[in-house]
């Protein structure tokens, strides 16, 4: 798995559209439709299984929180971030995983100098996420990173063993 260094965390909304969303959670429970607060904290694991929320329970919707990754070493290509949500949890095997997502395309460069701004956003009942090139302006590819739990392997062993 890649290492990810957090440079920087900005709050608000920036001055550019994000070029392209990857939908995190339809009917979110964080962001209920017709809500006008966020309900739980939603945020990402970071060093130590730490939950770190970047958009806080009560945050005005549409919420908006923008974080600055960079790369942890030299010619990564690729950034990981895990997602998760839910209350009073300080790590995030206790909170509600929103999946693993891969943020692909980041140019070959020594580490720490890529500048890759990841957009999060809650509304209308959805939590979604964008990322950019910050300096080129130019979006990245994000892809959900799906990994099985036991149970679930579990049940497709079984499934398997039906046919």
């Amino acid at each position: 798995m890649s290492r990810v260094a957090v440079i920087l965390m900005l709050a608000g909304c920036p001055s550019a559209e994000a070029p392209s969303w990857t939908l995190v959670e339809a009917n979110s429970p964080a962001s209920p439709t017709g809500a006008t607060t966020l309900a739980e904290p939603v945020g990402i694991e970071t060093l130590g299984g730490v939950f770190t929320p970047l958009m806080t329970e009560g945050c005005p919707l549409p919420c908006i929180a923008t974080e600055v990754f960079s790369t942890a070493a030299d010619n990564q290509d690729s950034i990981s971030l895990s997602l998760f949500r839910g209350r009073n949890v300080r790590l995030a095997s206790d909170a509600v995983s929103l999946g693993q997502y891969q943020i692909t395309g980041i140019a070959p460069a020594p580490r720490g100098v890529p500048q890759v701004l990841v957009r999060f956003e809650a509304r209308d009942g959805l939590i979604r996420v964008s990322a950019k090139d910050d300096a080129a302006d130019s979006g990245f590819i994000i892809k959900r990173v799906e990994r099985l739990n036991k149970q679930e392997r579990r049940m497709g062993e079984a499934e398997r063993e039906r046919i």
